[in-house]
């Protein structure tokens, strides 16, 4: 049997990490199907547009017609962007479709304790490491692979790891 990322575009697969990425998605995705869950996941950075409102609606048909439970998830944690007008303004939105979900609606923030757990615990395992470069040289870098048309705005450090496959950076 082929494996996972074998069976993917060949442009795809010259990218190791682009085809985890995806393999990962693509197993998740069938799990969820597997198992009729669906979460959608709008941002609140913004308001329920065409596009989110779409998923939505083609995650709750195809998840009611199989008997299926739904999950809303408000990605909150930019809590510079995110605004209790736009998470109002997808509930509404929501509910103005007749879309309804099965649990309480989780806030993705309110998991943060957790996420900083689980930080750690890949820092301490030495699964990732702790980026220092300051939000100035971030986007130095990123205007830097802009304007030479990279993919990658990563320098020093952190271009090093990437390309050795060593753990992720965290920033703070």
């Amino acid at each position: 049997m082929k494996s996972r990322a074998a069976m993917l575009h060949p442009a795809i697969r010259r990218d190791s990490s682009l085809a985890r990425r995806i393999s990962r998605s693509l197993l998740g995705w069938l799990n969820n199907v597997a198992t009729g869950r669906h979460t959608f996941r709008p941002f609140t950075h913004g308001f329920l547009h065409i596009g989110g409102a779409r998923t939505a609606l083609f995650n709750w048909l195809y998840t009611r017609k199989r008997g299926g439970k739904i999950r809303l998830r408000i990605e909150d944690t930019d809590r510079e962007r995110s605004t209790e007008a736009a998470i109002s303004a997808i509930l509404d939105g929501l509910k103005w479709l007749g879309l309804d979900w099965d649990d309480e609606v989780v806030y993705q923030f309110s998991r943060a304790a957790r996420h900083r757990e689980v930080a750690e615990e890949l820092l301490a395992r030495g699964a990732a490491y702790r980026c220092y470069a300051s939000a100035k040289e971030l986007e130095e870098m990123r205007e830097t692979a802009k304007a030479k048309g990279a993919r990658r705005a990563m320098t020093g450090a952190g271009a090093t790891a990437l390309r050795a496959r060593r753990p992720r950076a965290f920033r703070q």
